[in-house]
Order: structure tokens, then C-alpha cells, then sequence
């Protein structure tokens, strides 16, 4: 069993279609020679939640690249889709605490480093360069072109 129960989830329904293969939790990190790699802020890995592939579909339908955000305030969309137009950028390093930034939640679609290592790893692990990409989550807090905005994004 494992620990995040939507990832669970996700899992257990790609696994109950038929053909479908699924890992979950595949680390990544941005390459070292990548123009824009930073040590002391690229060092630590992400990971794909959840990767499925499937046997008998073709396409950007064969492989499928879920993040799962169990949030129990929600997805809030009006303010990812803000987050989500943004450029990424590091917080400046101060003695006093900060916030972790906010496109570190979503660092495979935000900054371009690490884009391209999520999308090495998807072609490392599945031979596939084409997938779609999923966000799942647990409660959905925004309206229907919300939702729409994002999904096209």
C-alpha cells in the first residue's frame, strides 16, 4: 500500500484498464550541464508520481504522466493558473525563513531545466516522446472554465 492514497487511486484505476503498466514515484533532477542548472537548487530530485503506459494505445494516449496533489484545502484554481503563467524563479537566500515557491509544486511544466528533465525521464523510462500529461486531485476549488483553461494549457 502506499502512503498517498490519490496516488493509490490513480494508480489502481490505470491498472484495472486494460493493458496498462504503471511505475510511481520515478525521481529526476535537471542534467548537470544544462545551461541553467544551479547545484545548490537543482541538486534535490522530483519525481513523477505516477507513470502509466499502455500496451494497446497509440500516441500521446500511450503513456499517461500524473502528478497527484492531495491537498486538503483544494486545488485552487485561480491561483495555480496565475502560478502557472509565471516564470520561475528561485527565492533569494535569506536568514529568515521563506515560503517554498509556489512553481516548485508544478516544476515540470514551469521551468524549462526541469521540463527537460521530466521529459528525458518519460523518454528514458517508456521509449516515448509523446503522453499526456494529468494533474489529479482531490477536491477541485474553481468553475468549469477554470478547469478548461487549465486542461489546454
Amino acid at each position: 500500500m502506499k502512503e498517498d492514497i490519490l496516488e493509490q487511486m490513480v494508480e489502481d484505476w490505470l491498472v484495472a484498464q486494460q493493458g496498462w503498466f504503471v511505475k510511481h514515484n520515478i525521481r529526476y533532477r535537471p542534467s548537470k550541464e544544462h545551461p541553467e542548472y544551479e547545484s545548490k537548487m537543482d541538486s534535490v530530485h522530483s519525481d513523477i508520481d505516477i507513470l502509466g503506459f499502455s500496451n494497446l494505445l497509440r500516441g500521446k494516449h500511450k503513456v499517461a504522466a500524473v502528478t497527484c496533489k492531495s491537498w486538503q484545502d483544494g486545488f485552487r484554481a485561480k491561483e495555480w493558473i496565475r502560478t502557472f503563467e509565471k516564470n520561475a524563479t528561485y527565492n533569494e537566500k535569506a536568514i529568515q525563513f521563506q515560503k517554498r515557491e509556489k512553481w516548485k509544486y508544478f516544476r515540470e511544466i514551469i521551468s524549462d531545466k526541469w521540463i527537460d528533465a521530466f521529459l528525458d525521464k518519460i523518454l528514458q523510462e517508456t521509449g516515448q516522446k509523446n503522453f499526456t500529461y494529468y494533474i489529479a486531485v482531490t477536491h477541485f476549488v474553481g468553475s468549469k472554465v477554470q478547469r478548461e483553461q487549465i486542461e489546454t494549457s
